[in-house]
């Protein structure tokens, strides 16, 4: 569930940068901010709103606000993206939404719809479906498009993938759908190759030629580690069918700090008249104490006067636990400043917050179901003449179902609760004595 809620988050993020599931996002984070909740604790995305900085007047201004839904395994189900509205009115209207589709914990569907305000209809726009092998590891990915004419989904994209023993993701072959010829041609493939740390070092794409009916070399990207596993060369080439061979095309340097935090990323390019890399951006990160990303700033290359000039920057502010709660993105002026261009704001809400508690090795609960559907629950390990409190939480906190028993008798009547992952707990002298997850089927 974890590696799902991440993947979905992922996907979310990159969405938000440029309107697609699966481009670039606007600033990359060198560091993954560590959870300071307990191990039993999930945070979730509540909501992520954004402004735009309105400079004639100096504050801040609406314009998105996404909205983030949750099932009772705290998995995604929906994404709601809203817009702010200042020609009709103040007001917040639907945007788009997407609508995830899981089969055991894995996304099998993502639908994506917009919202006609003529109609106030949610109008389907993308579907995307999922396929995964008996380890988890996506084989399929197929873009449809909704056709509004035909009223039916049209296929466009298709991506099947294919991987080792050790799990890595080794070929990648996409293809595109031919509507007159009712099938899918071949377009682009990606071979990937890895080290024995299990780290890409080889990644060469290469395109469908129709005519050869064979596959074409496109580009290819070196990846270069230290001993510590930090990417500190990617080396890009494309292929020149001309003379054969492989032509540079940009490099990216990176360097780190002892505690392997990235500090600099120099971008450079390929200059065939002087035949060697020419600067072109250089990105510098700073950290808290925390050792969380608090600020980049990245600047452009001025070869008339041979200095780095700035460009951009972004700032980054935590909350306690050390989850991202904002990020600010600022450009540089003419006039020699900082002007404030975006900034998001982070929302969570936490689940699984009971009091603090350590489940008793003595103590171990058994769920049984019978073909009645009826359920009961016994726990051992108690005194038989204490008195117990059973209490059952979804994994947002809720409370659902509260029993006073005796250390020797079963637990009943749960057949009312729906099928999914719960939190037990059983209170002994006004203290929780023991905590597990237990699984309703």
């Amino acid at each position: 569930m974890t590696s799902q809620r991440s993947y979905l988050l992922s996907l979310i993020l990159i969405f938000l940068a440029v309107g697609h599931l699966n481009a670039l996002t606007e600033a990359f984070h060198p560091r993954t901010a560590p959870s300071r909740y307990p191990a039993d604790t999930i945070k979730l995305l509540d909501s992520l709103h954004s402004y735009f900085w309105r400079t004639n007047i100096g504050y801040w201004v609406n314009q998105d606000l996404d909205l983030f839904s949750y099932d009772h395994n705290t998995d995604m189900i929906r994404w709601n993206r809203k817009h702010w509205d200042e020609s009709y009115g103040y007001i917040w209207y639907d945007d788009f939404r997407v609508l995830y589709t899981l089969e055991g914990g894995q996304p099998v569907e993502e639908l994506k719809q917009n919202y006609d305000l003529q109609t106030s209809q949610w109008i389907n726009y993308t579907l995307f479906s999922y396929a995964f092998d008996g380890q988890g590891n996506k084989t399929e990915w197929k873009w449809q498009r909704w056709s509004a004419e035909k009223e039916e989904w049209i296929n466009f994209r298709l991506n099947n993938y294919l991987y080792d023993v050790q799990g890595h993701q080794i070929l990648s072959v996409s293809s595109i759908w031919d509507a007159a010829g009712n099938e899918w041609l071949l377009s682009q493939q990606t071979e990937i190759s890895y080290d024995v740390c299990g780290a890409d070092t080889l990644i060469l794409t290469s395109y469908w030629s129709t005519s050869d009916s064979a596959w074409t070399p496109l580009g290819l990207r070196r990846n270069i580690y230290d001993q510590a596993g930090n990417r500190v060369r990617e080396h890009m080439q494309y292929w020149d069918a001309g003379s054969s061979s492989w032509i540079n095309s940009s490099n990216n340097i990176s360097l780190y700090d002892e505690h392997d935090n990235l500090l600099q990323t120099t971008y450079q390019h390929w200059d065939e008249g002087l035949n060697g890399w020419v600067d072109r951006n250089l990105t510098e990160y700073s950290y808290n104490v925390q050792d969380l990303l608090s600020l980049y700033v990245t600047s452009m290359w001025d070869p008339s006067d041979s200095v780095w000039q700035p460009a951009s920057r972004g700032l980054y502010a935590y909350d306690r636990e050390g989850d991202e709660s904002d990020f600010i993105l600022q450009v540089w002026s003419q006039n020699g400043e900082w002007i404030n261009q975006s900034h998001k704001r982070y929302v969570y809400y936490k689940v699984l917050s009971l009091q603090e508690s350590y489940p008793s090795s003595e103590i171990s609960c058994i769920l049984t179901t019978y073909p009645t559907g009826h359920q009961c629950v016994r726990c051992c390990g108690l005194k038989n003449s204490q008195s117990y409190i059973l209490n059952v939480y979804t994994l947002t906190g809720s409370l659902i179902l509260t029993r006073a028993f005796n250390g020797d008798q079963a637990v009943s009547s749960w057949g009312h609760i729906p099928p999914g992952i719960y939190i037990l707990t059983i209170t002994g002298n006004d203290q929780i004595i023991h905590r597990e997850k237990m699984l309703i089927p």
